[in-house]
């Protein structure tokens, strides 16, 4: 382990891990381990200078990187950037792991760089630990243990080519995965998004009469004003206040229309705080006074 330097937490670089048979490595840049109890994680924080990846296999662990505590369980796989600050938590007894790690500078080498993965990249290193499927544990699982194979006939003359090459793969697959998370998250996110607007309709439906404030609504969904507005013109490309006042409007034309009341009581109905204000309100949406609008 190396000093962490000024901001005094350990770095740990793939020259200063144990030297074990269970352990294969292509020189200072890469290491593949059986499992990872084999990595010498200590119980307080680390700055790992290293890219990690993990696919947890059974048991389980809480894990806090950087800020965030995550928990690691079957099906997890972890994605640690150089540079994050890595700490074990507690964890079962039966937890185990398959791990890879690689040197910050071989990183640069092989992580894919084109234009329609960095994107993917950045969303990524906010998301270090996700679910994966039985499926993709099993194709993560495949490229593990034939590169530990690899490793294990030998250097050879373009042992580092080979070894790139498939971490460059095995990295477009991660991302696949990442991909396909963000499609589900995005979907479940835009039927949240419809969900809300549904709400936010309904609730305008049934009390526009009384009540004119994105405020009032956005509390009614338990949600922020500015959130409800921006969901609301997201889904339907108009503001809250529009189709706030556009029911506001409905209303009063239909009692206009429709009943003997006076502009006064209309007004009081509407919950205007005196005809004159109503008056200026309904002016401004119709482009005609209500009398002028009963008159028609």
């Amino acid at each position: 382990m190396q000093a962490g330097g000024k901001d005094d937490i350990q770095r740990v670089i793939i020259d200063e891990l144990p030297r074990s048979p269970l352990i294969d490595y292509l020189g200072s840049d890469l290491a593949l381990f059986r499992d990872v109890s084999d990595f010498p994680f200590p119980p307080y924080p680390l700055r790992v200078s290293l890219l990690c990846l993990s696919v947890c296999h059974r048991g389980a662990i809480r894990l806090r990187i950087n800020l965030d505590e995550y928990e690691v369980r079957a099906g997890t796989m972890v994605v640690v950037h150089p540079d994050m600050i890595v700490q074990r938590l507690d964890g079962s007894d039966d937890f185990s792991a398959s791990l890879a790690v690689a040197s910050k500078e071989y990183a640069i080498e092989f992580i894919p760089t084109a234009q329609q993965i960095y994107p993917l990249t950045l969303w990524a290193r906010e998301r270090p630990c996700v679910e994966i499927t039985r499926d993709e544990q099993a194709v993560m699982a495949a490229y593990h243990e034939f590169m530990r194979s690899r490793l294990r006939r030998g250097e050879g003359p373009f042992v580092r080519q080979v070894a790139r090459g498939l971490l460059t793969a095995l990295f477009y697959e991660v991302y696949t995965i990442y991909k396909r998370i963000f499609a589900e998250r995005e979907a479940h996110a835009e039927g949240r998004r419809q969900e809300v607007f549904e709400g936010f309709m309904r609730a305008v439906t049934e009390q526009c009469r009384a009540e004119r404030s994105v405020e009032h609504y956005a509390g009614l969904l338990c949600l922020s004003p500015k959130y409800l507005s921006t969901v609301v013109r997201e889904v339907s490309g108009r503001t809250a206040g529009a189709w706030i006042a556009d029911f506001v409007i409905l209303e009063a034309k239909a009692l206009l229309k429709s009943t003997d009341k006076s502009i006064q009581q209309i007004a009081e109905e509407l919950h205007f705080a005196n005809q004159s204000f109503f008056g200026r309100y309904f002016k401004q949406h119709t482009g005609m006074s209500p009398k002028a609008y009963r008159a028609e």
